[in-house]
């Protein structure tokens, strides 16, 4: 592919996205990849890269248009990460 993919490794299937797999679904994703195209790349499945699209849109032009950014991806991820879990019990 190109240089991008070359020097950073990719993800293993079953583990969570890191911040580098957002940059590169962002990068791929602004490129014009399809998501099959961006899983592939990724070594996982399209439906993740659909879900991860999802989560970290943000809206431009007072919510007429969406674009994806990994920073806001990596946020939503770690706010939800925090409210994950059981719950203590007083």
């Amino acid at each position: 592919m190109n240089s991008l993919n070359s020097t950073i490794s990719t993800h293993q299937k079953g583990q969570h996205l890191a911040l580098q797999d957002r940059v590169i679904i962002q990068v791929l994703r602004s490129q014009g990849q399809s998501l099959r195209q961006i899983a592939r790349a990724l070594n996982c499945s399209p439906t993740t890269v659909k879900y991860e699209l999802e989560r970290g849109q943000i809206s431009l032009y007072h919510g007429k248009r969406y674009r994806y950014d990994a920073q806001a991806a990596q946020r939503r991820y770690q706010i939800s990460r925090l409210n994950c879990g059981r719950k203590q019990a007083f």
